[in-house]
């Protein structure tokens, strides 16, 4: 005798984890390692970039080629008023115009001792290490024991 489980709709699933401030509505689910919002489908382990589906929930459609721009240049946001649809080139310049930010996505310090770079990007040592930390090392399968 199975329970059926109820599925809760995606847009409660995402309302219930933004955090709805006087400026931004800040995301306060899962972050990928670069700042930005995840959230699970449903699917099997297929995720979401809460800032595109908020956009599409709230806008538009974003056409083809383009990308979600904040415009308060805070990558855990996903106001609609605060998205814009550009190009990857406008994307990058509108970037490049701006400070980098002293901190990665879940807060922790960008500074020499926490910082690491890799491939011309800046990531953050305190993140990886707590994301190895969740992986199971030397386990042996079953088939091993």
């Amino acid at each position: 005798m199975y329970s059926q489980r109820t599925r809760v709709p995606l847009f409660d699933r995402m309302v219930a984890k933004i955090e709805f401030t006087e400026t931004c509505w800040l995301w306060r689910g899962a972050l990928g390692h670069d700042g930005y919002g995840l959230l699970n489908s449903g699917g099997r382990g297929t995720m979401l970039r809460v800032h595109r589906l908020t956009y599409e929930m709230f806008v538009e459609t974003i056409p083809e080629g383009l990308q979600i721009d904040h415009l308060c240049r805070i990558r855990n946001c996903v106001r609609p008023e605060h998205l814009e649809a550009v190009t990857p080139e406008e994307n990058r310049r509108r970037e490049s115009l701006q400070p980098l930010p002293l901190e990665c996505g879940k807060g922790h310090l960008y500074d020499e001792a926490n910082t690491y770079l890799l491939q011309g990007r800046r990531y953050c040592r305190m993140c990886r290490r707590v994301k190895n930390t969740r992986r199971p090392t030397g386990q042996k399968k079953a088939a091993d024991r």
